[in-house]
């Protein structure tokens, strides 16, 4: 659903610190990244914080990453009003890295690395894929995924060279010099304000699912307090394989989330509990997911096209006896077309399944290959002027860059049903 942009008066004061832009060393100082950070939070996680009434704040605990031996990000704790961890927020370290990289406020990863590390660096390879670098003495290059724990193997050599995924664009240099006008000093207040006095503060532009926050809200079958925004393709167990199957999972969530949103003529969609309480059982998403994945039926690679995804789809509709839901393609060729295509159906309320590749001259690698999400959420920043989203993958909400997520991988397509 689409939200205002407006000119509204806002002043927030955060702390009793004057936080400093310092680029000593191309990097600019902790403080400043802070106060970056800071602002995100505040901006693209509002409408939650004022719903439930929370406080999120940045913490100094931070975890550096790096691109081969140079630092590009820091993870940052977040914690909520009681002081307790909540999620993350990645900020870049320098005006060649993108501003935001992702963030989470439901998953603790600063103090899970914190936890397993081993003194190697976290390398970033791609959005939602960190490493550890377990190299001996440089000899040859070995990593292992930090959230899987599995060894990262590369399908090509030139790919070690191209560990990182931040690609080194203008654009990026561009946010910052926004960011900066939008991150102003109040040193009369010794404080720090996202705008002094904020009488010309643009407010955000977004377009969301109904109830974003709890899209598809799914509970731990083990751990009652322990929930899921959306499926989790690791949850699948022989026949079925967890390596091709995150478009059934995306199909699985636009389903149960049609059904729960519209019970009368899609409830049909979802045979099981939640869809009238607004919580699905995990051993009942499961069995939802699994129905899912024989219509869809993937290859070896999964689902490789939102042609084959809407196949899938339809298969599904007719075995539950319900009327087709129309499909609308999104192109992503043009960037500007692209987002025509999200906020489009987003203003619906309407789920987005997208599939990305990491392509380059026709071969595709194993960074970041073939994998399905689904966004629920466009921000618009109409202060700084970049753009965010949300989306669930892995049963996880996080937010991403959207220019930079385009930008930095071929994106085949999207589908979304309204």
């Amino acid at each position: 659903m689409k939200r205002f942009s407006g000119l509204v008066l806002v002043v927030i004061l955060l702390s009793s610190t004057i936080y400093a832009k310092d680029n000593t060393a191309n990097n600019f100082s902790i403080d400043y990244l802070m106060s970056v950070g800071q602002y995100y939070i505040d901006s693209f996680y509002a409408s939650e914080q004022n719903t439930y009434n929370e406080n999120y704040t940045i913490s100094e605990e931070r975890i550096p990453v790096y691109s081969e031996n140079n630092i590009i990000a820091y993870i940052f704790r977040v914690n909520n009003k009681n002081n307790d961890e909540i999620g993350y927020v990645m900020v870049g370290s320098n005006e060649n890295s993108p501003v935001i990289l992702e963030a989470s406020m439901e998953e603790k990863l600063v103090s899970y690395i914190e936890s397993e590390h081993n003194n190697e660096n976290v390398i970033y390879i791609a959005p939602l894929k960190l490493a550890y670098d377990i190299s001996y003495k440089g000899i040859s290059k070995n990593y292992r995924n930090i959230r899987t724990k599995e060894k990262i193997d590369f399908k090509y050599s030139e790919d070690s060279d191209k560990i990182s995924r931040v690609e080194l664009n203008e654009k990026n240099k561009e946010n910052w010099k926004l960011v900066d006008k939008v991150i102003e000093l109040d040193n009369n207040l010794n404080t720090f304000s996202h705008n002094v006095f904020l009488d010309t503060y643009l407010s955000p532009t977004v377009y969301e699912v109904d109830d974003e926050i709890n899209f598809v809200k799914i509970q731990d079958s083990s751990d009652s307090s322990k929930y899921y925004y959306g499926g989790d393709q690791s949850w699948f167990s022989s026949p079925y394989t967890t390596s091709n199957s995150c478009g059934a999972v995306a199909a699985a969530n636009i389903t149960a989330y049609n059904a729960k949103r519209y019970p009368s003529a899609y409830g049909d969609l979802y045979n099981g509990s939640g869809k009238d309480t607004g919580i699905f059982s995990q051993n009942n998403f499961i069995s939802h997911m699994e129905k899912l994945y024989d219509c869809m039926d993937p290859g070896l690679i999964g689902v490789p096209s939102c042609s084959e995804f809407k196949s899938g789809m339809s298969d599904y509709f007719n075995d539950c006896l319900v009327c087709t839901l129309n499909a609308f393609d999104i192109n992503t060729s043009r960037y500007d077309v692209f987002i025509e295509g999200v906020t489009e159906g987003l203003s619906h309320g309407a789920p987005i399944a997208f599939i990305f590749w990491d392509a380059e001259n026709g071969s595709v690698s194993t960074d970041f290959s073939f994998h399905w999400i689904t966004m629920t959420k466009y921000y618009k920043d109409n202060n700084s002027e970049i753009e965010y989203f949300a989306c669930s993958s892995w049963g996880t909400r996080y937010s991403l860059p959207l220019y930079d997520y385009w930008w930095s991988y071929y994106i085949e397509g999207g589908v979304y049903y309204w």
